[in-house]
């Protein structure tokens, strides 16, 4: 099926990814080993194909690729900023200059990517880097600023890219630094001073410009906001609209990749476009010139309007190589024209292959072309409408054979009726699609007096929300907190390769190594949900909203938090590391409260647990501890020095003599000869402002501090 003759692509690609994952997993002297070693291996081959068989002399490709993977991966790999993003590097009103180049955003912030241009000297190392921008949003002033293309000049600080030092949450530091991003800035807004425009860029402000008006053409036209904000998203990937309900409900019904500008959008662009010239589908030479203009000029158009985000570049760079090879090919391979699409972005940016959209573009894309049509062809229905639900409901599941396991990991929620959601969403957004462009058209010929299309829009956008609405209101519309590890997701995709072979081959070996992966994975779950039930940890989240902590024993969390802070922020904090630990029951404590069971007791802001104190100041007594409490320091020296990032303790040992102190004092006066003579550990939650943490930091020593912001959550785990 894979042959290298019938898909070369497929092989080359498999070769290249092995090759950059295998320099991220090692050094850079085992890197230089295996180089020595692959070059040495290509000589050899050279040497026996020439004398004894040359028919099998492509094979020379395999480690001649692999070389050339691992050094590409190297050329885009910024180990220095690497370096400086590790350690302590930040820098005070430093003078930059900076390119924007890709415009992002939430609600808060306007995110801009940027490339350094110039810096203040002793500094030049930092020039030609990327740079995370965040501007605050300013809602008195167009948002139409900061474009790619534009130059600018300011002085502001500079600080690696932060985790929010959480443990099981989403690393965002380890996300952009895949974009090869380590270093950030808050620029004032009120301090920029434009420079210029780069000419190589300014496509991308004018489309940016056209985006904007068509947007407020969206805002101003339909009546209701829901179905204003949809369409938006829907259409040209501004979701700053959307509410936080709107994306709970297409995550449970599984249509959240909808909202989502990427290949399917531009999928259906290709799909209008290639209706619209299908009257010049003729052998002629000029009208097939003419008609695969359009399809070009039309696809990189709608690319470049939505702000040419990578994975809609993707999508566009495929379906181009998509119409090229069946311009020249009529017997295309698509599995082969696909991995050669992957092989070239790859190949001009390995990093790409670390990037979620591109995981789950290619993924879902495979698994179309390896799922659809065996399972289409198990049913064959009677009538054209039941044929083309089939159709829907076939590419449905055939997405999610190679997706679900990957979906499940990262998002933690498996969606029930996902097939009925699809039946709806694929549809409509064609519609809306459809809607939408001749919308614009009505506006550009009418000049906004007529209102046909918007209440069109609005309707059938009104619909489909509603539609959604219901779905997920619907009994186990999702299961969802599922948590799987990285060894039960390895397990779980050779389980479904192993049926999947069997299904696609025929063969009842492929089905028995399924059924003997399969019992592994039960064994491998009732160890890990057992080595649950006997975890026990203390956890204090960085929370930049106010102090949070949580207790875990026998399933059972403690959680402690601010008499400020709300319980669903609180939750949100600590939702992802309560579900990977399995938790069945949660008791909520305040910290003015008193609690005391058989596992716990707290009062008046002092938490004892596991022979360990927690003082929170200042509303416990701290001048009551007893003298002779002397600390065990040797157990955590090497955690307050950073070599460490969880205090690791016997289970069985319940008198560590140690003493932990949570500042949390906002604002207010500290009793510096009060915490300079506490005889332990002293704890800065997140929420604490920086010139207060300077500020009694003067006056302790750093093995006696741990600074949360800085260092992320304090563990202490028992084994």
């Amino acid at each position: 099926m894979f042959t290298f003759t019938k898909a070369p692509f497929v092989w080359l690609l498999i070769i290249y990814v092995s090759g950059i994952l295998t320099s991220t997993l090692l050094s850079g002297q085992a890197i230089f080993v295996i180089l020595i070693f692959l070059l040495t291996g290509s000589l050899l081959m050279i040497m026996w194909s020439f004398l004894y068989d040359y028919k099998r002399f492509y094979l020379i490709i395999i480690p001649l690729l692999l070389i050339f993977s691992v050094i590409r991966y190297h050329q885009f790999h910024d180990h220095s900023l690497h370096q400086l993003a590790v350690g302590k590097f930040y820098l005070e009103n430093i003078y930059l200059e900076f390119n924007i180049l890709e415009a992002q955003g939430d609600k808060f912030f306007s995110r801009r990517i940027a490339r350094i241009i110039r810096t203040e000297p002793g500094y030049e190392m930092l020039t030609g880097k990327k740079i995370l921008l965040n501007f605050k949003r300013d809602t008195t002033k167009s948002e139409l600023r900061y474009l790619p293309g534009e130059t600018y000049r300011t002085h502001c600080n500079i600080s690696p890219v932060p985790n929010n030092g959480n443990p099981s949450a989403f690393n965002f530091k380890k996300f952009m630094h895949a974009q090869n991003i380590h270093l950030q800035a808050y620029p004032d807004t009120s301090g920029l001073e434009y420079i210029g425009m780069e000419s190589s860029l300014s496509p991308f402000r004018y489309f940016a410009s056209i985006r904007n008006h068509l947007t407020k053409w969206i805002e101003v036209k339909l009546p209701h906001q829901r179905s204003s904000a949809l369409v938006a998203a829907l259409t040209l990937g501004e979701k700053g609209g959307l509410d936080a309900s709107t994306l709970d409900v297409f995550s449970k019904t599984g249509a959240r990749h909808i909202l989502t500008v990427s290949g399917m959008h531009v999928g259906i662009i290709m799909l209008i476009l290639l209706f619209i010239t299908a009257p010049l589908k003729r052998s002629s030479l000029l009208f097939r010139l003419i008609r695969n203009t359009i399809l070009f000029s039309g696809l990189w158009s709608y690319v470049f309007l939505i702000g040419a985000q990578p994975a809609v570049l993707r999508a566009g760079f495929m379906l181009s190589i998509y119409i090229l090879a069946r311009e020249f090919y009529r017997n295309q391979n698509s599995l082969n024209t696909l991995s050669f699409s992957a092989f070239v972005l790859l190949f001009f940016n390995p990093l790409m292959l670390f990037q979620l959209s591109f995981i789950f573009t290619y993924l879902a894309l495979f698994s179309i072309l390896c799922y659809y049509k065996p399972i289409f062809s198990l049913w064959t229905p009677g009538n054209k409408v039941l044929n083309y639900f089939w159709q829907l409901t076939s590419m449905s599941i055939a997405a999610q054979v190679l997706m679900m396991p990957i979906s499940l990991y990262f998002f933690h929620i498996a969606p029930i009726y996902f097939m009925v959601s699809g039946l709806i969403a694929t549809p409509a957004a064609l519609a809306i699609f459809v809607l939408t462009l001749l919308f614009f058209v009505e506006q550009l010929i009418f000049k906004g007096t007529t209102t046909l299309f918007a209440y069109l829009l609005d309707l059938i956008s009104g619909l489909f929300l509603d539609s959604m609405a219901l779905i997920d209101g619907l009994p186990y519309s999702s299961l969802q907190n599922i948590w799987i590890t990285e060894t039960a997701l390895f397990l779980f995709i050779m389980v479904i390769l192993s049926f999947s072979l069997a299904f696609l081959h025929q063969k009842k070996n492929y089905l028995y190594i399924g059924f003997g992966i399969a019992m592994i994975l039960a064994g491998y779950h009732y160890w890990h949900q057992r080595s649950l039930e006997k975890h026990e940890e203390l956890c204090i989240y960085s929370d930049k909203n106010d102090l949070s902590i949580d207790l875990f024993v026998n399933k059972i969390c403690y959680s402690i938090q601010s008499d400020t802070l709300s319980q669903k922020t609180g939750d949100y904090t600590s939702k992802n590391h309560r579900m990977k630990h399995g938790i069945k029951r949660i008791t909520n404590l305040r910290i003015t409260e008193n609690y005391a069971d058989q596992y716990i007791q707290y009062s008046n802001g002092i938490l004892y647990f596991k022979g360990c104190q927690i003082y929170i100041y200042s509303l416990a007594d701290v001048r009551k501890i007893p003298d002779d409490k002397q600390q065990d320091i040797d157990k955590f020296q090497d955690l307050v020095k950073g070599n460490e990032r969880i205090l690791r303790l016997p289970k069985n040992e319940t008198n560590h003599r140690m003493s932990f102190l949570i500042y949390t004092c906002k604002n207010q006066k500290c009793d510096e000869v009060l915490l300079s003579n506490f005889p332990g550990i002293i704890i800065f939650p997140a929420h604490l402002p920086f010139w207060e943490l300077k500020s009694v930091k003067k006056i302790l020593p750093d093995e006696n501090i741990w600074d949360i912001r800085d260092k992320g959550a304090f563990r202490i785990i028992w084994d």
